[in-house]
């Protein structure tokens, strides 16, 4: 069977820090080409393992420790998502990625999801 290249998609469990484009990296550092991003920031597709792919890990964390590397990044995730048809999904936080640049981000937390508000759980006819 054949799966078209736009079929929806969900990502359900998603690291910023293992997700950087080679767009950019090359942008956060000019001096990366794309032989090194291959090497050092691509797991190869024969992974020995977990602990082989972790390895790439590190070196995207510290390409994100400034608050603009960091939005940067995210924007560059969503481009990517958008690109692959990605309709939902579930992602790790700075916080627990990035430590240093999240620090300096005003220990920035996801928002809290809000209850709604009870005007909305009834039916039409009985909001006030």
């Amino acid at each position: 069977m054949q799966v078209p290249d736009r079929f929806p998609k969900v990502e359900l469990h998603l690291h910023l820090d293992c997700s950087l484009s080679y767009s950019l990296v090359s942008r956060l550092d000019p001096s990366i080409t794309p032989a090194r991003y291959e090497a050092e920031f691509v797991a190869p597709a024969k992974c020995g393992g977990l602990a082989e792919f972790l390895t790439r890990a590190p070196r995207q964390v510290d390409l994100m420790q400034t608050g603009e590397a960091l939005r940067l990044a995210v924007e560059d995730l969503f481009e990517q998502l958008a690109k692959d048809a990605v309709l939902y999904v579930e992602s790790a936080s700075p916080r627990c990625c990035i430590p240093r640049a999240a620090s300096r981000l005003n220990k920035w937390s996801p928002p809290s999801i809000a209850r709604p508000r009870r005007a909305f759980a009834q039916p039409a006819s009985k909001r006030a």
